[in-house]
């Protein structure tokens, strides 16, 4: 399995479009790999040059590419990611996007503290611009803390801009002991929480304190 611990950035990206992130560009688990992710902090400034899309201040995407179980710990974001253009898309202060799309797999994020800036435009949050679970799997987000400042258009959250849970039965998406002190502006389609929630079918979403 892969395994990446205690490692801070600091580094300004000013050329990317898709895909970017302050650690990790992209994460592609597969294989019935374990993957574990844990003391990240990044406190730069990511500048996408044009439209940015999957942007996150430590991971910009998250795509599984078969069964797998991530684990993500301990991860902070006090930087600037500043995707001002209109047609940026799915921008989060940890993570751009995460879809995890095979059955039996698992995303496990937890611990995780958010107090910088993001400026998105569609499918913006502080912690996460877009989760998708389009598996019988389970993505499960705890101890979330956001306290920065949250700037986009539609689908804006403090803390995910949008959940869509739509695979049916076995699809679960847990968030507990989720707390978000953050300012957001938005035009419309903005929550605390999330921005929007889109639960279809058997899919399953719980949110407790």
């Amino acid at each position: 399995g892969l395994q990446l611990s205690d490692i801070t950035s600091d580094m300004e990206f000013t050329i990317c479009y898709d895909k970017c992130g302050g650690i990790v560009g992209v994460l592609n688990p597969s294989n019935e790999a374990t993957v574990s992710l844990t003391g990240l902090w990044y406190s730069g400034v990511i500048t996408p040059d044009g439209s940015g899309t999957n942007i996150g201040g430590v991971i910009g995407q998250i795509e599984y590419d078969g069964t797998a179980d991530v684990s993500l710990d301990n991860l902070t974001f006090d930087g600037i990611i500043n995707a001002a253009s209109s047609e940026s898309y799915q921008v989060g202060g940890i993570i751009g996007s995460a879809v995890v799309d095979f059955d039996d797999s698992t995303l496990t994020v937890s611990n995780i503290s958010a107090d910088g800036e993001v400026v998105g435009a569609l499918v913006t949050g502080g912690v996460a611009g877009y989760l998708n679970e389009l598996a019988s799997s389970t993505a499960s987000f705890s101890n979330i803390y956001a306290t920065g400042a949250v700037t986009g258009s539609y689908f804006v959250g403090g803390i995910f801009g949008e959940i869509n849970a739509t695979a049916g039965v076995g699809s679960f998406i847990r968030i507990s002991k989720a707390e978000n002190e953050s300012t957001i502006t938005a035009l419309g389609d903005v929550g605390c929480i999330a921005g929007n929630i889109d639960e279809d079918g058997d899919g399953n979403v719980t949110i407790n304190s």
